[in-house]
């Protein structure tokens, strides 16, 4: 493929395989091949090798010879590479040889070169691919070397470190396209490289490369395999596999593979280092002897900054920080990535800001510091998971002080049982900080101790449970604060942004630990050249800031009174209404409104709502917190600014998973409702995966794509949503949510029949009842289709027991003509009416409602619901019975139907004491499942959690009072039964 000759000598005879002049090869040149450059010149195919012509032997390496060939089929010239005639007996070359070609033939990319066909039958193996008239990197280097020593012009190439650079970015390209596929070059090199006429890069060669993980069957030490003098002049192949089976070239060989390390990436980035160290100087780093002697000075093998080895060259300091980081001994100090790698290069020649190095701080070097103790902070802080373990840590603030833009960078390590390490950024002067932990923390998480937090003036804004750090290995951490975002990147890969309305100003850093399981590298701090112009939202920012509202606030007024209608003057508006929020003085909040108010005629029309939130937020108004949220989306749902609504939504819902379950529950349903492209975040699908997980199971709200036909099993992603929005409006109570889900489900094409059944049902079961039967009469009178008429026909039954028509929906239910379809909607009305006849304690008709059930579907009803008539009707014996056909453990089992089912009965054959003694295992929590309600309040569980009776869902709050209800009648105090039952019967008009 390499336009290099070799000597003539060694070309074969012109022969076609037969031993036979081929006198008509030139026949259909001209009708085949459009580009007459293609066709060969008279007289120099030498020979044919089935549909190919061969011109001329162009390279040769350690296990193929690569000829200029012509393809009569396509009427082209390509590059034809066979496996050497010396070497085609040997079963481990012949493996190498088509493993090259198989692997280089399914990757696909422009820096890859790619294969036309692969022909592995015969005693000569060989394959084509594209023929590129080029040089190799090295040859370009060694040219440019040559005239740099001479004196002469320099090579366009060689001596412009943008084109070197330009085509080292083509490399690293192609390199983390093959990692994206598994696999691993395993020889990167300047050699390997061809740099076509018309600027290709094209990275060579892929004989040593293989599948993370996976080896080939075995590794093949060429040096013992090929006898060396059997080519003349070879001097590459001795280096593809080294002694002791290290593959690779010595001189581009990470220090961990001459250990005898597997190749990884990190050793690719190595080996990426050397050859942009070359680039850069036009020298090698280091020039290594054999690889016995490499492992012998390995420890004490030193290279020269490039910057120092050439310093004619010029090279940009960016550039030579990045061989630094790629020629690092220690791999966790590299790139984590060639993505990390070209993203640095991508910054360079972008020419974008860069960050300059301003001081370096050390935990240990105490002169660093000028706080450094074990102080005692307030329970609110975030890191804090109770007072007893976490309110004396070890806080350290920075002599030095940094300004914004700010980079901190440092290397880390958390051991066992270290909890995580916090940094702090922002941090005020002294003589202007209020609290020692002023500012910003980005708290790093050991994994399985936590989660990873950004905490705002002690206060958690953001939490994410996806950047914890393994134990016991070094990680490389690096937060930026540019402006108003705040970003975290572990190993160069962003976890995240976080994004402040409210500016926050300080210059000092620090370090916050509950331990000191853990180590830490040097500290780097670094800014870069700002933005030109300062806003002049700066200054009153900074007085924000350091908590001077009444100079900020006649700043920010100015402002917004200067520049109307200006970006300036809007958020200056904001800002002073945030400032009024902030101060908390009397009327503050009043005024507040107003400003915000002002600011619906301006261009940021949806920061009234945002801000109104925000003061509700403050004084605990969880429902018109959630109003202004909801009118700012309906309102603004295409307004540019928008999105700021959107990332306010779901930190609030992170913030509220914390403290506040329902008000969680409700932003969620407003971010899958609302459809907000949050949602598709991963950190957004893992919050709502752990809503799922730990929520009761609804039987009455069919998963759509149960049950269904094979052709019908696959659902879009909107009715999935709708589901999983049905849920959380019944958990929150949203009758009206719930309607607009309806109503979009109907304007689809084809709607989901089981989708408008779980929304009638959820309103039924909610005791929104007469809106379920107004719908189901409106859709009755407009949608006629049959599986929406069945769906109708089983709501509307629901409905019955909730208007006191009890009997009238027994009858109903058991004269019913059942339909397959309709089995799982048929059963959990059923089930519905049982458990209102059993609540109402109405014995008789729950009896034949149990025992039509199981004539009627030949199906067992569960066992809780016998037990459950039992326990009515008095007969202790035989619910004792059934309940003892359970193993221990299940009647135990707080998470279980029958444990308090189990509790009620004890209390009615054992007695008092002894149905205490089942319920004192409860593990004491905010939000108890349901089975254990029961349990949780007998033993002052639920009011202990004050708030549980405000912040508990009305569907958990009825079936507390059901449970209380049927254990009050259990005890013999039917006066009290009848008093839960009434408190339950109650809520349908409460709510």
């Amino acid at each position: 493929m390499r336009s290099e000759r070799p000597d003539p000598s060694q070309i074969p005879p012109h022969s076609d395989g037969s031993g036979q002049h081929n006198t008509r090869l030139t026949e259909t040149y001209e009708d085949l091949s459009m580009i007459r450059d293609h066709i060969p010149a008279g007289g120099r195919v030498h020979f044919v090798l089935d549909n190919y012509e061969v011109i001329e032997k162009i390279a040769h390496g350690g296990m193929g010879e690569v000829f200029l060939a012509y393809d009569r089929i396509c009427g082209r010239r390509i590059a034809l590479k066979r496996i050497r005639t010396d070497l085609a007996e040997n079963p481990r070359i012949r493996r190498r040889f088509l493993h090259e070609a198989r692997l280089t033939s399914q990757l696909t990319h422009p820096s890859i070169i790619p294969i036309f066909s692969l022909h592995a039958e015969g005693e000569s193996p060989y394959y084509t691919m594209p023929y590129v008239d080029g040089r190799t990197l090295k040859g370009i280097l060694r040219t440019t070397r040559r005239q740099l020593h001479r004196g002469e012009a320099l090579d366009p190439i060689g001596g412009s470190i943008p084109a070197l650079i330009r085509i080292f970015t083509m490399l690293c390209q192609g390199v983390s396209y093959a990692h994206s596929k598994g696999v691993l070059h395993r020889d990167l090199k300047p050699e390997n490289v061809m740099i076509g006429r018309f600027g290709e890069v094209l990275i060579l060669d892929w004989g040593l490369a293989k599948l993370y993980g996976k080896g080939l069957e075995e590794e093949v030490d060429l040096k013992k395999t090929i006898d060396r003098s059997s080519v003349k002049g070879d001097e590459s192949h001795p280096e593809m596999t080294l002694e002791g089976k290290v593959v690779g070239t010595l001189n581009y060989l990470a220090p961990e593979r001459a250990g005898g390390h597997e190749s990884t990436v990190q050793s690719e980035i190595y080996s990426l280092g050397v050859i942009l160290y070359q680039l850069l100087s036009l020298q090698m780093p280091f020039k290594r002897k054999s690889l016995e002697h490499f492992r012998k000075t390995l420890e004490n093998e030193q290279w020269l900054d490039p910057q120092e080895m050439a310093p004619h060259r010029d090279i940009p300091l960016p550039l030579a920080r990045i061989v630094h980081k790629c020629l690092s001994k220690e791999i966790y100090q590299r790139y984590d990535s060639v993505d990390a790698l070209i993203e640095d290069l991508n910054i360079y020649i972008e020419g974008r800001p860069g960050w300059y190095s301003v001081t370096e701080l050390d935990v240990r070097r105490r002169d660093d510091w000028q706080f450094q103790e074990h102080v005692f902070l307030p329970d609110y802080i975030e890191i804090a998971r109770s007072s007893q373990q976490t309110d004396w840590v070890n806080l350290m603030l920075s002599h030095a002080s940094v300004p914004e833009p700010l980079r901190l960078e440092t290397t880390l390590r958390i051991e066992d049982p270290g909890k995580g390490v916090g940094f702090l950024l922002c941090i005020p002067e002294e003589g202007d900080r209020h609290f020692l932990h002023d500012g910003y923390c980005v708290w790093l998480a050991r994994s399985g101790s936590g989660a990873t937090r950004v905490l705002r003036g002690g206060v958690e804004v953001y939490k994410t449970d996806a950047a914890t750090l393994v134990s016991n290995t070094w990680v490389t951490v690096r937060i930026e604060k540019v402006e108003d975002h705040l970003s975290l990147y572990l190993n160069d890969v962003l976890q995240y942004t976080y994004f402040s309305h409210l500016p926050i100003v300080g210059t000092h850093v620090g370090v916050i630990s509950r331990d000191a399981h853990f180590e830490m590298g040097t500290i780097t701090l670094s800014t870069r050249s700002p933005n030109t112009t300062v806003s002049c939202l700066a200054i009153p920012d900074t007085l924000l800031a350091y908590r001077d509202y009444e100079r900020a606030l006649s700043q920010y007024l100015r402002i917004a009174h200067s520049f109307p209608g200006l970006t300036e003057g809007r958020d200056a508006l904001f800002r002073a209404g945030v400032t009024l929020i902030e101060r908390g003085e009397e009327n503050d909040g009043e005024e507040a409104l107003e400003l915000f108010s002002r600011l619906q005629s301006t261009s940021g029309a949806p920061l009234e709502y945002l801000g109104k939130a925000l003061y509700y937020e403050r004084i605990g108004e969880c429902e018109e917190e959630v109003k202004c949220f909801e009118m700012a989306l309906r309102r603004y749902s295409t307004h540019p600014m928008i999105q700021l609504i959107r990332e306010k939504i779901a930190q609030r819902m992170y913030e509220s998973s914390q403290r506040h379950r329902k008000l969680a529950y409700r932003f969620a349903l407003m971010i899958v409702h609302h459809r907000l492209n949050v949602y598709l975040t991963s950190d957004v699908s893992s919050l709502f995966q752990s809503m799922r997980r730990n929520w009761e199971v609804l039987p009455f709200l069919l998963s759509p794509h149960l049950g269904r036909e094979e052709k019908n099993r696959e659902l879009d992603q909107r009715s999935e949503e709708r589901y999983f929005s049905q849920q959380l409006a019944f958990w929150c109570a949203e009758p009206h949510i719930l309607e607009e889900i309806l109503t979009g489900a109907m304007r689809e094409t084809k709607p989901d029949s089981i989708i408008v059944g779980n929304t009638l049902m959820a309103l039924v079961i909610l005791g929104f009842w007469p809106h379920a039967k107004a719908l189901i009469d409106d859709l009755h009178a407009n949608y006629l289709t049959r599986p929406i008429e069945r769906e109708l026909e089983l709501a509307e039954m629901a409905t019955l027991p909730f208007q006191g028509r009890l009997e009238e929906a027994t009858e109903k239910l058991l004269s019913y003509k059942l339909s397959p379809s309709m089995k799982r909607r048929y059963r959990s009305v059923y089930i519905l009416t049982i458990e209102e006849a059993l609540a109402a304690g109405r014995v008789k008709m729950a009896q034949r409602l149990l025992e039509g059930f199981e004539e009627k579907t030949h199906l067992k009803v569960d066992d809780v619901y016998w037990i459950w008539l039992d326990l009515l009707e008095g007969n202790w014996r035989r619910a004792g019975g059934r309940l003892h056909r359970y193993p221990p453990q299940t009647l135990t089992d707080e998470t279980h139907s029958l444990f308090f089912l189990y509790g009620c009965w004890l209390e009615a054959s054992e007695g008092h004491e002894i149905a205490q003694m089942h319920f004192l295992g409860l593990l004491d929590m905010p939000y108890p499942r349901i089975p254990s309600l029961l349990g949780h309040f007998l033993l002052g569980n639920l009011s202990n959690h004050k708030d549980w009776f405000k912040k508990a869902f009305l569907y958990e709050k009825r079936q507390l009072y059901r449970q209380l209800s049927l254990y009050a009648r259990c005890s013999g105090d039917r006066e009290m039964a009848q008093h839960y039952r009434q408190l339950e019967l109650g809520m349908f008009s409460d709510e």
